[in-house]
């Protein structure tokens, strides 16, 4: 056989089919050669059970040929599973940097409000100290005062002597 594209000799035990599988309509109790086996193969092969093949499928190609698609499932299975793993994964970590982030958000939010408190702490005593401070002062103030008027007082009680004692 030779392959009009490439003028190339292909092997005798080989060839090249292009089937449209949709268009073919062959049922599974008439299939009369291995054309139509294959076909069947294809567009059934993925529901077919390998342990109890039906009788059109009990060949050894056949058998071989679902040990194959069998083989690609199992492939296929192992990287859905894979991949759901791999998603799992994914997630979990997208979970653990999200609660990380909003632990630390809330770590930041109370040293914050830490901090202000001890801010608000450190203006209030500085509020008291000014304001003993102030009372310090104005208590002093009192004492001078109080010993200011003591002192005139006397001044006054002493000018009233003094007075009585020159009239």
């Amino acid at each position: 056989m030779i392959d009009l594209k490439t003028k190339r000799r292909l092997h005798e035990d080989c060839s090249i089919h292009t089937l449209e599988l949709p268009k073919f309509e062959c049922e599974s109790v008439s299939v009369q050669n291995e054309l139509e086996r294959w076909i069947l193969f294809f567009k059934e092969g993925k529901n077919l059970d390998d342990s109890h093949l039906p009788e059109y499928m009990n060949t050894e190609e056949m058998r071989e040929a679902m040990k194959t698609l069998q083989a690609f499932s199992e492939k296929e299975k192992a990287y859905h599973l894979y991949q759901s793993r791999m998603n799992y994964i994914r997630e979990q970590r997208t979970i653990r940097l999200e609660l990380e982030t909003e632990r630390k958000e809330k770590k930041a939010e109370r040293r914050d409000k830490e901090k202000a408190q001890r801010a608000l702490k450190a203006e209030r005593a500085e509020k008291e100290k000014l304001l003993a401070e102030k009372e310090k002062l104005l208590a002093a103030e009192r004492a001078e005062k109080e010993a200011e008027r003591q002192k005139n007082e006397k001044l006054m009680e002493l000018i009233q002597q003094l007075q009585g004692v020159s009239k």
